[in-house]
């Protein structure tokens, strides 16, 4: 079922005649990267995703796995194939394996070479590597000195579990959100300093608005980007500035950072954000950020739908609609909110 975000902060009336149908879409990588191998649960009627084959070009390995379009029957990879295997990958694989099971105690150079049948010069370099890049430690010297994880391994499995949490807390808070405005809404990420949109709930009604998911936006013009950025420290916002710049969308749009910054602040205060017709002309987008477990900023909401014959108390409506959900949406991510 979905979250049940508070009734009484919705806007009220017909459901907006901007969409069609309920139909929930989820993003995969971004364009040019391939996704893990694997099955993965697509947002498309929870249909199981096609698991990533070998470059194209390359003929995949056999066995059949199901689309997570209309259920239809498609090639995707079954066993690995040795092929696109990285030797020196599955080594350092090999050595973080067994530094795990070797547990706080740690293991020998030597001990650890006859366990991954690796020579000493191969595992002292791949040792060395992850040292520097914070995944192992050494304690002692010379023939007494043993190698053990850190924590660094912690903050990589946290985030993959914290995206996982946020892409299926996420898709309920929008199904929720969808059907108590009967606007489409959206969850979107900052990705280098740009939105990138994750999960989408289309609402009601004969037209649906071209919003594509995994395409970079600009921040400065969308309501989730604004949304963002108001929960950023200044200086991030300025440097996210200083690259991307503030682009004309629209006769709307904001494009000094003054009046940017000026809007941010309000965003603050409330607690959401509007896009008024400043991306596209006629369309007005309202969003709300939520935060993570260490209280930072993880991403936001919004709804979305046809400016005309809305009014600004229609807009300041479905705000506090929106921030509502997107506490609710912190709250199960973990997020201690204070107020």
């Amino acid at each position: 079922m979905p979250a049940d975000c508070p009734p009484s902060a919705f806007a009220t009336g017909a459901p907006d005649p901007q969409t069609a149908g309920r139909h929930v879409s989820a993003a995969g990588p971004p364009q040019g990267v391939r996704p893990p191998g694997g099955a993965a649960r697509s947002a498309v009627r929870g249909e199981p995703a096609s698991a990533a084959g070998p470059p194209q070009g390359a003929r995949p390995p056999g066995g059949a796995a199901r689309s997570a379009v209309r259920g239809e029957r498609s090639s995707a990879a079954g066993p690995p194939d040795d092929r696109y295997r990285v030797r020196s990958i599955d080594h350092a694989l090999d050595v973080l394996e067994e530094l795990a099971r070797s547990g706080r105690e740690g293991v020998s150079l030597s001990e650890l070479s006859r366990r991954v049948d690796m020579s000493k010069s191969n595992l002292f370099a791949i040792l060395h590597t992850l040292i520097a890049r914070g995944y192992a430690a050494d304690e002692g010297a010379r023939l007494s000195r043993r190698y053990r994880l850190t924590r660094g391994l912690v903050r990589l499995a946290g985030e993959a579990q914290a995206s996982e949490s946020v892409t299926s807390a996420g898709q309920r808070i929008l199904e929720a959100l969808t059907a108590r405005t009967g606007l489409t809404s959206r969850l979107a990420v900052l990705d280098d300093g740009y939105v990138v949109a994750l999960l989408r709930v289309d609402g009601p009604g004969p037209v649906q608005l071209s919003t594509y998911l995994g395409r970079r936006e600009l921040p400065h013009c969308s309501g989730v980007g604004k949304a963002i950025l108001a929960a950023l420290p200044e200086r991030e916002v300025d440097a996210i500035v200083a690259r991307i710049g503030l682009p004309r969308r629209t006769p709307k749009t904001i494009t000094t950072i003054g009046a940017l910054k000026r809007q941010l602040r309000i965003v603050r205060e409330r607690g959401y954000s509007f896009d008024d017709e400043e991306d596209h002309e006629g369309v007005f987008c309202v969003g709300a950020a939520f935060g993570n477990r260490d209280g930072a900023p993880a991403g936001a909401i919004s709804v979305s739908g046809l400016k005309p014959g809305r009014t600004a108390a229609d807009l300041h409506r479905l705000g506090k609609a929106v921030r509502d959900c997107a506490a609710q949406l912190s709250r199960e991510l973990g997020a201690a909110l204070t107020s």
